[in-house]
């Protein structure tokens, strides 16, 4: 069974490795490498002890987790990482659930999220869950383009 939930400050260090595990084989062919890979745990830290990340746990033990930013017209969902040998199982699915009911909880008309175009099973994963392609520009600091996916709030079904 998957839960997922807002993680607790304690949860830091194990999302710090679900996030390095899961961005980890993208680091030779991104250009520039994802800022997963450079994220602190005292930035985590940070970000659990205000609700700015959900963590979810496949039969009680953590195995994705993702960055969660609630904006006046979205929720946007960052870093969403699965440990590598725990993928293909829903568990991205369900973290993407539950930032689509908190969408719906809170009244806001979407849930938007970023990848790299050349992550093409990302781009298929997002895809086949409903999410539609948008704006789509070059990385600040490199020749990858980025592409911002969206589902609009009345595609969500409630649970």
């Amino acid at each position: 069974m998957i839960e997922v939930r807002y993680a607790h400050p304690d949860e830091a260090q194990i999302i710090h490795q679900i996030t390095l595990d899961a961005f980890e084989p993208s680091r030779t062919f991104l250009d520039p490498p994802s800022g997963a890979l450079s994220e602190t745990l005292e930035e985590l830290q940070s970000l659990t002890a205000n609700n700015g990340a959900v963590i979810a746990l496949l039969d009680n033990q953590p195995v994705g987790a993702c960055r969660i930013v609630i904006h006046q017209d979205h929720v946007y969902c960052g870093r969403l990482g699965v440990f590598p040998s725990e993928q293909g199982k829903g568990v991205g699915t369900a973290i993407l659930k539950f930032l689509e009911d908190e969408a719906r909880k809170r009244n806001l008309p979407e849930v938007r999220l970023a990848t790299r175009e050349r992550l093409t099973s990302n781009m298929e994963f997002y895809q086949r869950l409903g999410y539609i392609p948008g704006y789509r520009c070059q990385h600040p600091r490199g020749t990858d383009m980025v592409v911002e996916l969206s589902k609009p709030v009345d595609q969500i079904q409630p649970q």
